[in-house]
């Protein structure tokens, strides 16, 4: 009895795992607000709106913006890859929606865009 009913519920695990790796990426974190990004959210993604108030462009490519909302402000990291999505593009001044992980550079808190995807212009 039990051999029938092993091939099923692999055939059940199996499509429930796919269907997992299929539908993560799409999903995001709830909305937050750029001042409630603390310590406590490191290595958390966190997805928020907010103002481009500075944006520097590095030699390799790779970009910062700082983001500013509600008087609070964080920088985002975009990496070469995902940087060059926007090369040209004057960030500064437009509201941009991001998703990422929050890690600690020098001392500070900055969000690390975790794809090209993770840093939109609204």
């Amino acid at each position: 009895m039990p051999d029938r009913m092993f091939l099923p519920a692999l055939c059940v695990s199996v499509i429930g795992l796919l269907l997992i790796v299929y539908i993560s990426p799409s999903i995001k974190p709830p909305l937050s607000h750029v001042s409630d990004i603390s310590p406590s959210s490191l290595e958390k993604v966190v997805h928020f709106v907010g103002n481009v108030s500075k944006q520097r462009v590095f030699r390799g490519g790779s970009m910062v913006l700082t983001v500013s909302e509600g008087g609070s402000k964080v920088d985002v990291y975009l990496p070469f890859d995902y940087a060059s999505a926007f090369k040209g593009v004057k960030m500064e001044g437009n509201m941009v929606e991001v998703s990422g992980t929050v890690q600690v550079y020098e001392g500070r808190l900055e969000v690390v865009a975790d794809k090209a995807a993770g840093v939109r212009l609204r």
